[in-house]
């Protein structure tokens, strides 16, 4: 059988054809590359969470989910994985190698001064206060001057803008383009923080058909660019009224078009919002005891890594803090437990 398509046609399926010594081959030589470059690939830096059996290193055609409810940790949690990696890019002395995020919500101003806080500790709500005394005000320029060297870049606006640019993806890219051919930097990862932020003026169809098309651009936009992604999406709201508010791999708001295309995807939540302190809950084979700063994070895919792997961590997005928080011990589950029965069964009575 032949074919009467055009030349030009032909061609360009020819390039998508790959025969079993092509494929041998490009696997072998994908061992071999990783065998050489042990040290590649990007890594969250986030205490506990990179290694064997839990998250594996990002590569550059990867695109990695972050899904959390409304204050949900999901950006807090996000922009310290664009720290860590902005900072190990500035131990290592490399030169012209940015990490870069896209913000349709917070201000320039707003994102540095989470920079300032992680740095300095001093409290958000003390420097918006204006609070400060003169230690700490010199504090802040220095920590000011130590941020001015850190190689990390964001899209996004000032609050001195007059209108407020609402980007779409096309424009996204374009600037990320920009910042690789104009100002010649290598992006190191980049990050969307959120979806539902993204405009949608250049997507056809509802509501549920754009979506479904950002995503599949968005899931594009590593291999145009280059370099690993990291998508930041809200969860849909049903997800508040369940008992463990961690989003699963098709919870995204809008879309479950986020949880196919993910090459990782991680959910985000922090359980004061429905629980009391105190209150202990079950994840998975581990027990948590809430309090205001836990925060859990499962891991909810991986491909070829371990999932799901569940993660807690104690932060203060007010103060910068980030530490993993122990586990409750099984004893001390079965012990609340069987004094919250108790109670319940007294106050029947």
């Amino acid at each position: 059988m032949s074919t009467s398509k055009p030349q030009a046609y032909i061609d360009r399926l020819r390039k998508v054809i790959y025969s079993p010594d092509q494929i041998s081959q490009a696997a072998w030589d994908l061992v071999v590359y990783h065998a050489e470059h042990k040290e590649e690939g990007v890594v969250t830096g986030i205490p506990g969470m990179d290694g064997h059996g839990k998250m594996m290193p990002i590569f550059n055609d990867q695109m990695g989910v972050i899904c959390g409810l409304p204050s949900s940790g999901k950006s807090y949690h996000t922009a310290r994985i664009m720290a860590n990696n902005a900072l190990g890019l500035a131990a290592t002395g490399a030169q012209n190698k940015v990490v870069v995020s896209w913000t349709g919500e917070e201000t320039i101003e707003h994102y540095g001064l989470g920079d300032l806080v992680r740095t300095t500790k001093i409290s958000m709500e003390r420097i918006l206060m204006g609070e400060l005394d003169r230690k700490e005000l010199d504090e802040l320029r220095r920590a000011q001057e130590d941020r001015a060297r850190l190689p990390w870049w964001v899209i996004g606006h000032s609050e001195k803008d007059r209108k407020k640019e609402m980007l779409t993806l096309t424009d996204i890219r374009e600037a990320l383009y920009i910042i690789q051919d104009e100002y010649k930097m290598e992006i190191h990862l980049f990050c969307l923080d959120y979806l539902q932020r993204i405009n949608r003026a250049d997507q056809r169809g509802d509501i549920f058909e754009k979506f479904l098309n950002l995503v599949d651009a968005c899931k594009t936009l590593p291999m145009q660019v280059g370099t690993p992604e990291i998508l930041v999406t809200q969860a849909k709201q049903e997800l508040a009224n369940q008992a463990i508010g961690i989003p699963g791999m098709y919870d995204a708001q809008f879309t479950s078009n986020v949880g196919q295309s993910a090459d990782w995807f991680q959910g985000t939540w922090m359980p004061k919002f429905k629980y009391p302190t105190g209150h202990i809950l079950q994840i998975g084979s581990n027990y948590a005891t809430v309090h205001e700063g836990l925060m859990l994070v499962q891991l909810a895919k991986q491909k070829k890594g371990k999932a799901p792997v569940d993660f807690a961590y104690w932060i203060r997005p007010d103060t910068g803090f980030y530490a993993m928080n122990a586990w409750t011990p099984e004893e001390d589950y079965k012990a609340w437990k069987a004094k919250k029965s108790s109670k319940r069964l007294k106050d029947y009575e």
